[in-house]
């Protein structure tokens, strides 16, 4: 089963509409940033510092596009007596203004894992909480509790604890929205013995999922594959957690690199692994794994040692690689970029401030932040840091027009074919809508230009135009990167931005038009004998002014029942495979996910309806593709 044609035409029409409406959109992007002056070389710039000095704490980008700092040592002063302690306060970044904000306390924790869950709350566990002040006191150890932040409130509150795991540990998000953690369970003789638990949002629990044969360090770089899989990588061997069957399995092992430090996905689907080639962490190492055919391969080496530095994917498909330390196991300032398509590392400006023990986010801007750390080998004259700096990989001038996906409204890129709402002043002098297909590229005398990481410029086919909005499809071809966008209005007034194309970017259209709430979906029943009935998933409420969800009946035994998705920057995926979907947490089987065919821009994805899940009533439908997770759509199962 492909698609439905004519019998979506309405539905259809109906998300195109909710594409170019005005009602909710503005209230959830806030303010315009200010235009901001063109880099013109990549370069590393001091940002605002943070309110207190931090190292091992963790950086976490939210969906409002500003990064959430938490915990982490400390070493603050009280006249001249300076001590260690571990902070239980949390920060947030704010990209536009530069500055950081307290949000909210929580319990001392440091070496901690940070996960942004599918409804936009982050979740914190485990890690140390360790300090000259805290042992004096008579406390302190290792951590097996966890909490919750929401982003909405400011406010933090406690769930679940692990079962064994304790202490520093790592964590990844599953396709079916639980996380998966690995960490100490116990150590034996010196050896630190690794286990692992998924955390179910729904019910605030951990529970057991089997445990990796390797060994290694306290932490393992966790990595989520686009088959759905998760690379765990120590010292020189990796393996292999499977969500469906909950079991590890072998990933080979590696060639050279004896002490792995960072874990990458690239955007073709491979795995950089950055490390070291001794266990002692004087000589520096890097290699590809391919999920595919499941072996590792040598690549070009870094310049220069970054052990427990942070490498973060660039926009234009690079790997930025920062600080850490070099041979002495002081702080390094060096800096780095590995390039996938020559296999090779090129040296960028250094880091304004040597560090190690810090952050690395990657911003929807395309620039990357850094955030505190130590300066020095944690000896006298060690500098515990509480500055921050941007890399600015040398993107275009930011402009004043804000670009997100028109299905959810992310902030965290857009793609190739994908429609597209930027929001600004005067950018049209009348509204209108396109009412022909193909799109037009002029509505009301203005156009849309979009200029690729690549140079090439191209016309936008229009949806819609307002003084305020602009909705658009990114032209096919437009190479992934930062993207300028210019927007002329039919008066010559030109507005500019930049917009961040991924390779993918999916995202949901839902009943409401905000990208919350109810599907905008049809379902699929095919009965035994073959026929085909088409049925809502959503109903509008006029008492609560609202679309709710209609129960959907999955009937018989022999019905099968198929939800009927529409989205958008989906159809550049690489493989049936790479996209995955789950209903309130089951694996359902996608039999296609790709363009509609009849409407510009809109994907569709078709999803089986389990059985299982008859009489669960709402849950959330969650699709990741090529590892990349689009906004959370809820159905009702009767």
């Amino acid at each position: 089963m492909r698609k439905p044609n004519n019998h979506i035409c309405r539905l259809t029409c109906l998300i195109l509409a909710l594409a170019g409406s005005l009602s909710v959109v503005i209230r959830t992007l806030g303010s315009v940033a200010q235009a901001q002056a063109p880099a013109t070389n990549p370069s590393w710039i001091l940002t605002g510092s943070l309110n207190t000095n931090r190292y091992g704490h963790t950086a976490t980008l939210l969906r409002n596009g500003k990064a959430l700092v938490v915990g982490g040592g400390g070493f603050p002063c009280s006249g001249n007596f300076c001590y260690s302690t571990v902070n239980s306060s949390a920060e947030i970044y704010d990209p536009a203004t530069g500055a950081w904000s307290y949000t909210g306390s929580l319990s001392r924790r440091t070496d901690h894992s940070a996960t942004l869950l599918g409804n936009g709350q982050v979740l914190v566990a485990g890690g140390a909480n360790w300090g000259y002040d805290i042992i004096r006191d008579g406390g302190g150890g290792y951590l097996k509790s966890a909490e919750l932040y929401d982003p909405a409130t400011g406010k933090w509150r406690p769930t679940g604890s692990f079962i064994a795991i304790q202490g520093p540990n790592s964590a990844t998000l599953l396709p079916n929205g639980k996380v998966l953690a690995v960490g100490i369970s116990n150590i034996t003789n010196g050896t630190v013995v690794h286990g692992a638990e998924v955390y179910d949002p729904a019910s605030e629990t951990w529970s057991s999922a089997g445990a990796p044969t390797i060994s290694g360090p306290l932490t393992l770089p966790l990595t989520l594959l686009p088959n759905g899989r998760v690379l765990a990588v120590a010292r020189n061997a990796a393996e292999l957690y499977d969500p469906v069957t909950e079991k590890w399995s072998s990933a080979g092992n590696l060639n050279v690199t004896r002490s792995a430090s960072t874990a990458t996905l690239l955007r073709n689907g491979k795995v950089l692994v950055t490390g070291s080639k001794d266990f002692a962490g004087t000589m520096p190492a890097a290699e590809l794994y391919d999920p595919g055919a499941g072996s590792w391969s040598v690549t070009g080496n870094p310049n220069a040692l970054h052990y427990g530095g942070l490498a973060t994917l660039l926009p234009d498909n690079r790997v930025l690689l920062a600080g850490g330390t070099g041979p002495s196991f002081f702080s390094s300032s060096s800096a780095e970029a590995y390039d996938p398509a020559t296999g090779t590392w090129s040296t960028t400006s250094s880091l304004v401030v040597a560090r190690q023990s810090h952050t690395a986010t990657l911003l929807t801007n395309g620039k990357v932040l850094i955030a505190g750390g130590v300066d020095g080998d944690f000896d006298i004259g060690t500098i515990f840091q509480s500055s921050a700096e941007v890399f600015d990989p040398g993107l275009p001038q930011a402009g004043t027009v804000k670009s997100v996906s028109a299905a959810s409204f992310s902030l965290t890129g857009l793609a190739s074919e994908a429609i597209t709402a930027s929001f600004g002043a005067k950018l049209a002098v009348a509204t209108e809508t396109a009412t022909i297909l193909p799109l037009p590229t002029s509505l009301a005398g203005g156009a849309v230009k979009i200029k690729d990481s690549a140079g090439t410029e191209r016309l936008a086919p229009l949806f819609f135009v307002s003084p305020t909005q602009v909705n658009y499809q990114i032209p096919a071809g437009t190479a992934a990167g930062a993207a300028t966008v210019t927007i002329t209005s039919g008066d010559g007034a030109v507005s500019t931005g930049v917009a961040l194309v991924n390779a993918v970017a999916p995202s949901l259209f839902t009943a409401s038009g905000d990208g919350q709430g109810v599907a905008a979906a049809l379902a699929l029943r095919v009965k035994a004998d073959g026929s085909q009935q088409f049925e809502p998933v959503a109903q509008f409420d006029a008492a609560q002014n609202r679309f709710a969800a209609r129960p959907l009946d999955l009937g018989p035994e022999t019905d099968q029942v198929f939800l009927i998705l529409f989205g958008t920057g989906i159809r550049q995926r690489n493989s049936l495979s790479s996209a995955i979907a789950t209903i309130g947490g089951a694996y359902a089987e996608v039999s296609f996910a790709g363009a509609q065919g009849d409407s510009a821009g809109l994907d569709q994805v078709n999803v089986r309806v389990p059985r299982s899940l008859a009489g669960r009533g709402e849950v959330d439908v969650l699709l990741t593709v090529e590892a990349q997770m689009a906004n959370a759509a809820r159905v009702n199962i009767k």
